[in-house]
């Protein structure tokens, strides 16, 4: 696999998990990752802690049916694909990415679509909204992602170290 297509995986594994670490409700539940064939990872899951607080449900089936909970989840899943778009259009005009949106997109489109449709929301009304939030939360995010991305190039799997999530945490 080329540099270029590890270096937006790199940001769109980083957006994921910059979001969840930024949500209310989510919380990224292991090491980033990113491999040599340009597959990487950013595991979330539910925070129990941030749900409580939250005055959530942290029973799994009800999460899934709670309109908020996968509203946030969307938006997460959404900032890896515009963490690629912004990436590829902010590097020098020397050097060139294209985003394979149809392959590293997909997954996370696919899941969207199907947490919204258990949870008995409109994937297709929503959409357009959802993704203008999470584009606006990864400008806002977009320097401790650029950060964490250029770590995880250094170092293809990264373990989220509590000095970093206590970083993210705090930096708003």
């Amino acid at each position: 696999m080329n540099l270029e297509t590890l270096e937006l995986t790199a940001f769109h594994e980083a957006a994921h998990a910059v979001l969840a670490i930024r949500s209310s409700y989510h919380i990224v539940s292991g090491d980033l990752t990113i491999s040599a064939d340009g597959a990487g990872e950013a595991p979330i899951g539910a925070s129990e802690q941030k749900l409580v607080a939250a005055g959530k449900p942290t029973d799994p089936a009800l999460l899934l049916a709670d309109p908020d909970y996968i509203r946030e989840l969307v938006r997460i899943l959404f900032a890896g694909i515009l963490a690629e778009k912004i990436r590829a259009q902010e590097v020098s005009a020397d050097r060139v990415l294209r985003p394979n949106l149809k392959v590293s997109g997909a997954p996370d489109i696919k899941y969207a679509q199907k947490v919204m449709h258990d949870a008995v929301l409109d994937f297709q009304a929503e959409k357009d909204e959802l993704k203008k939030q999470s584009e606006g939360l990864v400008h806002q995010e977009w320097q401790l992602i650029s950060t964490l991305a250029d770590m995880m190039l250094f170092d293809p799997s990264v373990p989220l170290s509590r000095e970093l999530a206590r970083f993210a945490a705090t930096k708003r």
